[in-house]
């Protein structure tokens, strides 16, 4: 069985209109000749048949000039042919050298803090949580550990200002987000990867999204977004995303 595409309908369908139209203009001609042989004396009829003849062949002509002019314009306006859908070639994204990773800590977001990636707890747990909460890229979510976590003691380092464990959530966000134990790696990771989770679906960017992690998504509202929030360790913190190709 052959199987037919819409161009070769419209090709059948357009051939045999300029076969009928043709045909129409040859009876025209003819019907318009008999008209004005046999006229007579009768202007009238002589007028009409020369009408007819008229008609048919201005048809024509302007049948044919058509063809000439979409020919000249371009001969596959006339050809009919099928359309084909163009080709594109999209070079694959290079922003983070995904091609160049072998594991999870050859990421940029783990190039300085290689020690904390190489915890298969909190590898786990960072992949576990990223699967969950999907609009949460692995590599934000290493990056936030990589430079939040106290490197001596990165199950429960405890900050100056009192944020605690891998994510460094501060005790209020921490109870907001469930997490009951900020000590327990685990709970700690999902808590903090959910939390950017909530920032992004806030913010819609992760510019806004990271500084609101870093000092509190009221300030980003205050300053219109997280570049303006006047805080030197929340600059750093937005231009070392930015260094890693992050944002």
């Amino acid at each position: 069985q052959t199987n037919h595409s819409p161009g070769d309908y419209i090709k059948s369908f357009f051939i045999y209109g300029l076969g009928i139209v043709g045909i129409a203009a040859l009876f025209a001609i003819i019907f318009g000749g008999m008209n004005y042989i046999f006229a007579g004396s009768s202007q009238t009829r002589a007028t009409e048949g020369k009408h007819w003849i008229f008609s048919a062949i201005s048809g024509i002509a302007l049948l044919l000039c058509s063809y000439l002019i979409l020919f000249t314009i371009n001969p596959d306006l006339i050809a009919l042919k099928d359309p084909t859908m163009a080709t594109i070639t999209i070079p694959p994204h290079t922003g983070l050298n995904y091609e160049n990773f072998t594991s999870f800590k050859d990421m940029p977001a783990a190039k300085n803090n290689i020690a904390i990636f190489q915890d298969p707890v909190i590898m786990k747990a960072l992949q576990d949580a990223t699967s969950y909460y999907k609009n949460v890229p692995l590599e934000i979510a290493m990056f936030v550990a990589g430079i939040e976590h106290d490197p001596k003691n990165p199950y429960s380092g405890t900050s100056s200002k009192g944020a605690r464990g891998v994510m460094q959530l501060m005790p209020g966000t921490a109870t907001w987000l469930g997490v009951k134990n900020t000590n327990d790696p685990e709970q700690n990771i999902w808590g903090g990867v959910k939390y950017l989770s909530k920032l992004y679906e806030q913010f819609g960017n992760w510019p806004d999204a990271l500084a609101g992690y870093n000092a509190g998504p009221n300030r980003v509202i205050k300053y219109g977004n997280g570049w303006n929030i006047p805080f030197t360790e929340t600059q750093k913190y937005l231009q070392a995303a930015r260094g890693k190709g992050l944002i």
